[in-house]
């Protein structure tokens, strides 16, 4: 009995991290989209396409997850900052459907196996099945809705599913630009603070060499895209923003951090279960 529990244990243990190891790439890879939609994608752009529990935000959802190149482990913390910028739930399911099932790569290595049928059809079904998918939740969501509970003065407490949109449970979430409620940060800015960032870099390592490190044209051509992106922008825009660096270590940290520390807990339980799951059944089922 003994010997027999600890082969169970060892096998669970062995599960549990070989699932991690795989889990591994992909998750990072999830995790830091998931910091790049927070810092490059506004809040307004979400409420805009995906806020609302209707078939116009199914239908985008589904759209946008079809060519993303994700994984059914690297599209959870992406949805889970796509929910914290205010997608809805029903948007939510179905770019969870779409986004695993089909992508760029999985369509043209689909056209190379089995042909152009095939291929078309693969994203195709998956577009149709997510939106399905998307309106019997906007249906539960809707019966949910419609169960009212009583308030202590006797009327009906209604419960808007968009309630939660408009308070973000992140309040530990330092903001990328004090004052604001959004990490956005415009591409124009970022595009003037990375010509700066490259350019104070180069002439530090000129200095510190006592020479030019690159060649004066490709210098040249650097130092007047810079230029060319700082007088694009509002004055003092670049001055009061965060500089490259910094928003690149806030991508890092609120990506590798704050959503990994989000989803961490059910990560681990949907793994343990996996590994129970692993042991219950027997190999030889199928």
């Amino acid at each position: 009995m003994t010997q027999t529990f600890g082969v169970w244990v060892t096998g669970f243990l062995d599960f549990f991290w070989s699932s991690f190891l795989l889990l591994a790439p992909m998750l990072l890879l999830g995790l830091f989209l998931a910091g790049l939609i927070h810092v490059l994608i506004s809040r307004e752009a979400i409420l805009r396409w995906l806020k609302d529990d209707s078939l116009k935000s199914v239908g985008a959802s589904a759209a946008i997850g079809v060519p993303m190149p994700l994984c059914s482990c690297s599209v959870v913390p992406v949805v889970a900052e796509m929910r914290k910028k205010g997608a809805s739930r029903s948007s939510c399911m179905s770019f969870l459907i779409t986004a695993p099932e089909t992508g760029a790569d999985s369509i043209l290595v689909t056209q190379a196996f089995f042909g152009f049928v095939p291929a078309v059809m693969r994203p195709v079904i998956s577009f149709v099945t997510a939106v399905v998918c998307g309106i019997f939740c906007i249906g539960l969501i809707r019966d949910d809705a419609g169960k009212a509970v009583p308030s202590e003065g006797g009327e009906p407490q209604d419960h808007d599913h968009h309630h939660d949109h408009d308070h973000d449970h992140d309040h530990s979430h330092s903001p990328l630009i004090p004052g604001s409620d959004d990490c956005y940060v415009k591409p124009s800015h970022i595009k003037a603070m990375m010509f700066d960032w490259f350019r104070k870099l180069a002439d530090g390592y000129s200095r510190r060499r006592g020479t030019l490190w690159v060649k004066p044209d490709f210098y040249r051509e650097n130092y007047d895209a810079a230029q060319s992106a700082e007088s694009d922008l509002p004055p003092g825009a670049l001055r009061d923003a965060p500089d490259f660096k910094t928003i690149v270590k806030h991508i890092c940290r609120y990506g590798f951090v704050d959503v990994a520390d989000d989803i961490l807990f059910a990560l681990l339980v949907g793994v343990a279960l996996g590994g129970l799951l692993y042991l219950a059944i027997p190999t030889d089922l199928m």
